[in-house]
């Protein structure tokens, strides 16, 4: 979009100095805000995709015939020095912005995750790797930016954990993107684990199995099934113990926990 206007031809730019982060652009005036004896400097924030001049505010300061000449910023981008050639002058300023944080460092970490997921709730209710890290086993709500997971597989993931930009307020301040996958372990068929739902996540197929949010596909065998519909109809939690199937796709075996 070059060459950019500055507030028109009155203006008359002068010198320009750019802040540390290159997110800032400060420019000196040798001409005037309008009829007054100010000379402006203008701050305008600099896309760093593009190059574009966004937001603009100006501050004016008294001079006479040249204006202003030169303009300098210090590394935090508050303090300036403006020579005025129509005062034969110095002006110190200093503006009041706030403190940039350096971005959080980038680091590797060693995540193990169990071959089934659990329930947990965040903005809305899901199901979360069961995950160690450094040996304490967590929910982990997080997505791992470039791995699929399959269920039945158990992992152990090398990623790469970076600051994320512009985080929601109920989400991740860190972003965990795949580096390597440094085992991926089937399980047994035999193998079971536990799980405990709410009702309002299951839903019944047109086929007999059931379906927990789009993911978790199981048919209920054994004593107690005959219950299951009720429960469902109800509030309460269910307690169910899973059996991995012997084909991927094929629905988990599902046996109610019922209190006796």
């Amino acid at each position: 979009g070059s060459p950019f206007a500055v507030q028109g031809n009155a203006y008359q730019p002068a010198d320009i100095a750019i802040s540390r982060d290159s997110t800032r652009l400060y420019i000196a005036h040798s001409g005037f805000i309008q009829r007054s004896l100010l000379s402006p400097v203008t701050f305008h924030t600099l896309n760093l995709n593009t190059g574009e001049l966004l937001d603009m505010s100006r501050t004016g300061f008294p001079s006479e015939g040249s204006g202003l000449a030169a303009i300098s910023v210090d590394e935090s981008g508050q303090f300036f020095v403006l020579a005025d050639n129509g005062k034969n002058t110095l002006h110190v300023i200093r503006q009041a912005m706030p403190q940039i944080q350096p971005p959080a460092p980038v680091s590797t970490q060693t995540i193990t995750l169990e071959p089934y997921r659990a329930f947990c709730s965040g903005v809305g209710p899901r199901l979360c790797y069961l995950a160690t890290i450094d040996g304490q086993q967590q929910l982990f709500y997080d997505d791992i930016e470039g791995f699929t997971y399959e269920w039945g597989t158990r992992y152990e993931l090398l990623v790469t954990v970076l600051p994320a930009a512009n985080p929601p307020a109920d989400g991740s301040s860190l972003r965990y993107v795949l580096d390597s996958i440094v085992s991926a372990e089937p399980v047994a068929d035999d193998e079971t684990f536990e799980i405990t739902l709410p009702p309002a996540i299951i839903e019944q197929n047109d086929d007999g199995t059931y379906s927990v949010l789009g993911e978790l596909r199981f048919v209920c065998s054994g004593l107690g099934c005959e219950l299951l519909g009720d429960l469902l109809a109800g509030s309460d939690p269910i307690g169910f113990v899973m059996r991995f199937p012997a084909a991927l796709g094929d629905p988990f075996d599902a046996r109610l926990q019922v209190e006796r």
